[in-house]
């Protein structure tokens, strides 16, 4: 009671094979580290727990630190007896110390080498190395057991037609954005349209020069990303210009955490304009490939919005760490075969095959839910090859 429906997955679909074959792989002595892909928060957690009840009750699962210890001493408890894991920011050994042990003990290890929730569900993000450091650091603490990295992928579709709850939730970003002039006649053109009209705001408050307002959404985005950039180059001091504006952030913050005291001022300013970098970056390469959009894509870009720009109230911190969908859904889980991990390999090849076989199992199960009758898609405004 007052919990179900959050995520409002109602049927769960997990062949029966792939299930077989995790729990043989899970109770065999070996080290596993269990490798799920992270489009969504929250049901992320339901549908990993689901998986590793199953399977591996046992299995620790990596949760970032300001879950584990953020919400006071009571909770902090309560995830470490659920065998959470904190990755600390800056001092990672002791979590990954931890987790190489107990996979050795054949208890598993869950973790999510996307890292950071994208909300994009239909593409794999390129994977941190992590997960594959660990099963080498394993393979090399006990050559002889068997050490793997078992990927697998869940996506949810809708079970209804979610126009109307769609452009429910337009209405409500846009009347919290305070965004005028936003225009289209169907959820995916809703959507789009806040967009522009929130880059258009951004770039008004940047300061960019020769802004083209009947610009395509991504030139938009990579021109206010390289406009925050070069400013924030400038606070960086180094003499360079002209970074990838993704790497710029991630300079600015690691900079920002060795900062002086005195500083505080200036460096609090770099680190608002690099996370506000961030989120302009966070609409991905991913949103304009395809000529059509699904309605899941769209409750993607609204649950982004919703996540990254709209705050402050009560409704949006609940939101944020328990983003209802706007209809039911139902859930596809499929479980890969594992790669193996012998020894030597170069972490980053080992996770280029562990993405491969993740986005390869949700470009099928898309091309089944493609087949489907009733199934709503639209002209994607975003499509921008």
């Amino acid at each position: 009671p007052g919990i179900r429906g959050l995520s409002d997955v109602r049927q769960i679909h997990l062949p029966a094979a792939d299930l077989e074959m995790l729990k043989a792989v899970c109770s065999d002595g070996g080290a596993t580290f269990l490798l799920p892909n992270h489009p969504e928060f929250f049901t992320d957690w339901m549908l990993d727990k689901e998986i590793i009840s199953r399977a591996a009750p046992e299995a620790a699962s990596w949760a970032t630190n300001g879950v584990v210890n953020g919400m006071g001493s009571a909770l902090q408890k309560f995830w470490l007896w659920n065998n959470l894991v904190a990755q600390i920011p800056g001092n990672s050994q002791p979590a990954r110390d931890f987790s190489v042990d107990w996979a050795l003990k054949g208890k598993c290890v869950l973790l999510h080498p996307e890292g950071m929730v994208g909300w994009h569900a239909d593409f794999v993000a390129p994977l941190m190395p992590g997960a594959a450091m660990m099963a080498l650091d394993a393979k090399t603490k006990a050559p002889d057991k068997p050490v793997r990295l078992v990927p697998m992928v869940w996506k949810l579709a809708f079970a209804e037609d979610a126009t109307a709850g769609l452009l429910a939730e337009c209405g409500y970003v846009e009347r919290n954005l305070k965004l005028d002039g936003v225009s289209g006649s169907n959820p995916a053109e809703r959507v789009h349209s806040i967009f522009h009209r929130l880059f258009d705001r951004e770039a008004v408050n940047a300061g960019a020069d020769g802004w083209s307002y009947d610009a395509p959404l991504k030139t938009k985005r990579d021109q206010l990303g390289a406009k925050l950039a070069s400013v924030l180059e400038l606070w960086l001091g180094d003499s360079e210009s002209g970074r990838d504006p993704a790497v710029v952030s991630q300079l600015v913050k690691r900079k920002a955490r060795d900062a002086d005291r005195k500083d505080f001022p200036e460096t609090r300013t770099a680190t608002k304009q690099a996370d506000k970098l961030s989120l302009i970056l966070r609409l991905g390469d991913f949103a304009f490939r395809n000529a059509e959009i699904t309605s899941e894509q769209v409750a993607e870009h609204l649950k982004r919005l919703r996540n990254d720009w709209c705050k402050g109230s009560l409704r949006d911190t609940i939101n944020k760490f328990i983003p209802q969908p706007v209809a039911r859904r139902h859930g596809q889980i499929r479980i890969l075969e594992p790669v193996e991990v012998r020894g030597g390999e170069d972490p980053a090849h080992l996770m280029g095959l562990v993405r491969h076989a993740m986005q390869a199992a949700l470009d099928g199960i898309n091309a089944n839910l493609a087949k489907q009758p009733g199934r709503v898609v639209w002209p994607s405004p975003f499509h921008q090859p």
